[in-house]
C-alpha cells in the first residue's frame, strides 16, 4: 500500500479523465487537452518517483539480504570503485562534457553519478533496516516462502515474551517458533480448495470458462465488445488522439509563436491559439481585410505524401504514395488512374460521382470555416513517423506503430470525393485505423492518409517541376552522410517518368 497505493489511485483517476475526454471528442478543445496532458505528466512523475523511493526503502533490504556474502562484497567494491573513477574522470582535463565525446573517461564521468546515487540509497535503506530490525528475529533470516508455508500448514506461532524471556509478560519482542506437527492439515486445505473449484465449475458460472458457459455467452460478449468498439470509434477521434497534435502544437509554439508580437499564452501550458494562421492568408492575391495586412511573401507549397499502400495499379507498387500539396489557393493531388490514350489526359470520372482531379479550393477544403491552418499543413508535411510512409511502408512495422499509436500522419477528406472533401475527420475512425494497422490505405476511400513529403520526394522539387518553374534553387537538408544523393536521384526519376522532363 505504501509503495503502490498512490500510483494506482492516481492512475485510476487519470484513466477516468482520459475516458471522459475521449467521449467528449471534438467538444474538448486542444488547449484544454494540452492542459490535461501537462497535469497528467506531472502527476505521473510525482507518483512514479514516490513509488520508486518507497519501493527502494521496502524492497532493497530484501534484495540485499538474499545476496551471498561474495555478491555483497563485489557490489560494494564496484560501487566504491565506480564512484572514485567518476570523481577522477571529472577532475581530468581531457573530459569536455560534450554529448558527442565517446572516450572511456567521458563515459565514466556520465555514468558514475547515477551509480553513486542508486548505491547510496541502497546502502541507506539496508542500514536503516538493520538498525530497526532485531538481530535475533527469524524474519530477517528466513525467506518469505518459509513463513508462508508455515502459515498454510498451521505451524506458525507468535509467542509474546518479556525482557527476562518468560511468556505472558509485556509485549517487547515477537519470536517465531516452528513446531513439529504433521502436515496432514495442509492436505485437507488442498482437498477443500480443489473441491470448491469443482463445485464452481459444476454451477457453470456465466463468466467462467467458455467451454463450460457455452457459445451463447461468448457470442453475447463478442457483440458487446463490438458495440463498444463502434461507439468508441465514433467518439474517440482518429486525428485528435494521434501524436500529430502534440507535434503540431509545439511546432506552432516554436516557429509561428515567434512572429506573434501580441502573444498571450496560457500561463500553465504556454500555448496561444492565436499563434496559428489559416493557410489561405498566405496567398499573394489575398484581399486585405480590416486589421490584417496583405501577405506579400513567397507563395508557399507544403508537400506531403498521400499513402497508397494498397491498390490495383501495378506501376505504383514501388512508390506506394502520391504527391499531395497544401497551398493557399488549392489543396490536393493529381489523380493518375484513367487516361485518355489518344490525348494523354485523364478521362472523366463522372460515372462514379467523383472529380477527374484531386484538387479542392483551400478555403473550403476539410474545414468549411476557412480551410486548413498553416500549423496543420506544416506538421503533416513533416510527419516522418507514421505507420504508412509511402515507399518506406512495411506492413509489420505499420502494425507495430499503429498498435502503439505512433502516428504523426493525418486523415483528411478526399479532395476528389464530393461527400467528404469538406470534412476534416471521419465519423467512424475504426475502419481507417484498421487501414493503417494492415497497411491498406488508398486514394479511393472517403478520407486519405497524409504523411511526410519525404515519403514521396524529399527535396520539394517535384511540384516545382510540375509548375514548369524555369529557375529552381534546392537546399538539400537530407541525411546523406555518404554523399550518395539518393533524394536527387529519386526526384529526377519521378520527374522523368511523370512529366517527361
Amino acid at each position: 500500500m505504501a509503495c503502490w497505493g498512490t500510483p494506482f489511485l492516481v492512475g485510476a483517476l487519470l484513466l477516468t479523465g482520459v475516458l471522459h475526454i475521449g467521449l467528449m471528442s471534438l467538444k474538448f478543445n486542444n488547449q484544454k487537452r494540452e492542459w490535461w496532458a501537462r497535469m497528467t505528466g506531472w502527476l505521473l512523475i510525482f507518483s512514479v518517483s514516490g513509488a520508486a523511493l518507497f519501493g527502494l526503502g521496502i524492497y532493497a533490504p530484501l534484495g540485499v539480504s538474499l545476496l551471498s556474502g561474495y555478491s555483497k562484497t563485489a557490489l560494494g567494491g564496484g560501487w566504491i570503485l565506480s564512484t572514485l573513477g567518476g570523481l577522477l574522470a571529472g577532475k581530468c582535463g581531457s573530459t569536455s562534457g560534450k554529448n558527442d565525446a565517446n572516450s572511456m573517461l567521458e563515459l565514466a564521468a556520465k555514468i558514475a553519478p547515477y551509480v553513486f546515487v542508486v548505491g547510496l540509497l541502497f546502502a541507506l535503506s539496508f542500514g536503516i533496516h538493520r538498525v530497526i530490525t532485531p538481530r535475533d528475529s527469524s524474519l530477517s533470516t528466513r525467506g518469505p516462502s518459509v513463513v508462508h508455508a508455515a502459515q498454510v500448514s498451521g505451524n506458525l506461532h507468535l509467542v509474546a515474551r518479556d525482557a527476562e524471556g518468560q511468556p505472558g509478560g509485556s509485549l517487547t519482542e515477537l519470536k517465531m517458533t516452528y513446531s513439529a506437527q504433521p502436515l496432514d492439515e495442509s492436505e485437507k486445505i488442498k482437498e477443500e480448495f480443489w473441491g470448491e473449484v469443482q463445485r464452481s465449475a459444476d454451477r457453470k458460472l456465466p463468466l467462467g470458462c467458455f467451454s463450460l458457459a457455452g457459445w451463447g455467452w461468448l457470442l453475447c460478449l463478442s457483440l458487446l465488445l463490438a458495440a463498444a468498439a463502434l461507439f468508441l470509434s465514433m467518439r474517440v477521434d482518429i486525428n485528435e488522439f494521434s501524436m500529430q497534435l502534440l507535434y503540431r502544437n509545439r511546432l506552432v509554439r516554436c516557429y509561428l509563436g515567434a512572429s506573434n508580437g501580441k502573444r498571450n499564452p496560457q500561463p500553465f501550458s504556454g500555448f496561444d491559439p492565436k499563434d496559428d494562421e489559416k493557410l489561405t492568408g498566405f496567398s499573394v492575391h489575398a484581399a486585405p481585410s480590416e486589421g490584417i495586412q496583405t501577405y506579400a511573401g513567397p507563395y508557399p507549397i507544403l508537400n506531403s505524401t498521400l499513402s497508397v499502400t494498397h491498390g490495383e495499379r501495378l506501376a505504383w507498387q514501388e512508390r506506394k504514395g502520391e504527391s499531395f500539396v497544401f497551398t493557399p489557393r488549392y489543396c490536393g493531388y493529381e489523380f493518375h488512374e484513367q487516361y485518355d490514350v489518344a490525348g494523354g489526359r485523364m478521362a472523366d470520372r463522372s460515372d462514379d460521382g467523383k472529380k477527374s482531379d484531386g484538387y479542392q479550393e483551400t478555403k473550403t477544403y476539410a474545414y468549411e470555416d476557412g480551410g486548413v491552418y498553416l500549423g496543420t499543413a506544416v506538421a503533416t508535411s513533416g510527419a516522418a513517423a507514421n505507420p504508412n510512409m509511402g515507399f518506406h511502408t512495411s506492413p509489420p512495422l505499420a502494425f507495430l506503430m499503429t498498435v502503439f499509436n505512433v502516428r504523426l500522419g493525418w486523415w483528411l477528406g478526399n479532395p476528389q470525393d464530393p461527400d467528404t472533401r469538406h470534412k476534416a475527420t471521419p465519423l467512424f475512425g475504426l475502419a481507417y485505423l484498421l487501414k493503417e494497422l494492415f497497411a491498406l490505405t488508398d486514394d479511393r476511400s472517403g478520407f486519405v492518409n497524409l504523411s511526410d513529403g519525404f515519403h514521396f520526394e524529399n527535396l520539394g522539387l517535384y511540384e516545382l517541376v510540375r509548375r514548369r518553374c524555369k529557375f529552381i534553387v534546392v537546399g538539400d537538408a537530407g541525411a546523406d552522410p555518404q554523399h550518395s544523393f539518393d533524394d536527387l536521384g529519386n526526384a529526377i526519376r519521378k520527374c522523368r517518368t511523370d512529366f517527361g522532363i
